[in-house]
């Protein structure tokens, strides 16, 4: 059975999540208004796998202080009203879920996100402002699939933030707020730049 939520009628957060635990689908949560999510690539899943496998494998040398998961867990922003899925997020120690919500995480530590065309500009500004406003959130990183390119920002004050821009596929990224360093032909395993979907 499909269970359908009026996108063009405002519904609380709490009955936006009853909803999207039963949806076929994942939606967005954007003050009272849901909005469906599209598909991705190949390119931008293998992107998303390659860096949570690697951090997962390096996590494990660390006796799991942290966890990595894909764009299936959702990141509650209370400030903005906001629920949205980011293709990587990392917490430190567990999980702190939304009203006991298991798809919901209000504490990410650092959270990634594999550019599309049609996503980039969001990803960029209106979603970093917002994760800004998360006591637990260190780090942002935004992935490029159709050409070596990582930006980093990593927050060393409240509102000081160092950006590193990494463009070269001999380089190494260092996700600072986990003290990882992966290289960039990790990052972009499998990914042929001339063959972007």
């Amino acid at each position: 059975m499909t269970v359908q939520l009026a996108s063009i009628q405002k519904v609380s957060f709490q009955e936006f999540v009853r909803f999207e635990e039963q949806a076929e689908t994942k939606h967005e949560y954007v003050n009272g208004k849901t909005r469906a999510m599209a598909g991705a690539s190949t390119a931008h899943n293998d992107i998303v796998m390659n860096v949570c496998a690697f951090l997962d494998q390096h996590f494990l040398a660390l006796d799991d202080k942290y966890k990595v998961t894909g764009s299936d867990t959702m990141v509650y922003v209370e400030e903005y009203d906001r629920g949205r899925y980011p293709d990587i997020t990392v917490v430190e120690g567990d999980y702190v879920h939304y009203e006991n919500h298991k798809g919901v995480i209000v504490n990410p530590l650092m959270i990634g996100e594999v550019l599309s065309p049609s996503t980039e500009e969001m990803d960029e500004v209106p979603k970093f402002d917002e994760y800004q406003t998360l006591a637990s959130f260190q780090e942002y990183v935004l992935i490029r699939q159709d050409k070596p390119y990582v930006k980093t920002y990593f927050r060393e004050e409240t509102d000081l933030w160092r950006v590193k821009l990494i463009d070269d596929m001999q380089a190494t990224v260092h996700f600072r707020s986990i003290d990882v360093k992966m290289p960039m032909q990790r990052i972009y395993r499998k990914i042929k730049f001339d063959v972007i979907e």
